[in-house]
């Protein structure tokens, strides 16, 4: 089977450099290239699908996660974040940025969850933690490049803060 990006108003392979692959419980196939775009095929119907739910599927998105309850989590520095949720046979999103007064900052650096399934969203400019869907900031002025948890404890780590 092959797919190539394809032109006009079909939904479609987004960019042929494929750099990730990742199929979810629901049957979808997750697609992340090289060109900071996210396709998502359905392995049952055999088709490319707008997994925004809305027509926003070709927005830059460069990195994705998937958190326990089957939630995907895309975003891309300087974009903020999206979180897809696949329900009742169809998709649905939350945009997360600034301007929607929902994430402290779009510079986001990664998505991650802890031990307890709390999602937290680290940024150049800090971190918050998702309740909801609205991202409350927990500490600010940070430019996060990694959190890790241990227990109920979450740690954030800088680009700085790296041992050589």
């Amino acid at each position: 089977m092959t797919f190539r990006p394809e032109g006009g108003n079909k939904i479609s392979l987004t960019d042929h450099r494929i750099r990730d692959l990742e199929e979810d419980k629901n049957g979808f196939l997750w697609i992340t290239t090289s060109a900071e775009l996210i396709s998502c095929y359905d392995l049952k119907k055999d088709c490319f699908v707008d997994f925004t739910g809305c027509g926003e599927y070709e927005q830059l998105y460069g990195y994705k996660m998937t958190d326990r309850e089957g939630n995907v989590w895309l975003w891309q520095d300087g974009n903020g974040c999206r979180k897809v949720t696949y329900t009742n046979g169809e998709f649905i999103s939350v945009v997360f940025r600034k301007e929607n007064h929902n994430l402290p900052s779009d510079n986001v650096t990664y998505i991650s969850e802890d031990e307890q399934g709390r999602i937290w969203i680290g940024s150049h400019d800090g971190v918050a933690q998702v309740v909801g869907d609205k991202a409350v900031s927990v500490v600010e002025k940070h430019d996060a490049s990694k959190m890790m948890s241990l227990g109920k404890d979450v740690f954030s780590f800088r680009e700085q803060d790296r041992f050589r």
